[in-house]
């Protein structure tokens, strides 16, 4: 694999593992549905995004097809999740 297709697959599974990394201190700090601003169902998917990022990153290491094919997923899930919570509910992130 070249050089650049290593660093590029790098970044994106750091980006994933801080994703992990971040979800799993909220629940460490909020419990297990930590997002108590959003309906549940938001709730639920943030908080699944903790393991789900995680076999991203496992993927990416293991798989590499299945990891991008996942992550493209997620991407998507999440950016089309996140829009209709702010724009379709009015959910106010707590960022």
């Amino acid at each position: 694999m070249p050089q650049s297709k290593k660093i590029f697959i790098s970044v994106i599974a750091a980006c994933f593992m801080i994703g992990c990394i971040n979800h799993a201190a909220d629940i460490v700090n909020g419990g297990p549905f930590p997002y108590t601003f959003a309906p549940f169902g938001f709730n639920a998917f943030w908080t699944a995004l903790s393991v789900i990022d995680l076999i991203v990153v496992v993927l990416l290491i293991t798989k590499l097809s299945a990891g991008l094919v996942l992550a493209a997923i997620v991407m998507v899930l999440d950016v089309t999740l996140n829009s209709y919570a702010i724009y379709g509910v009015g959910v106010k992130l707590a960022f």
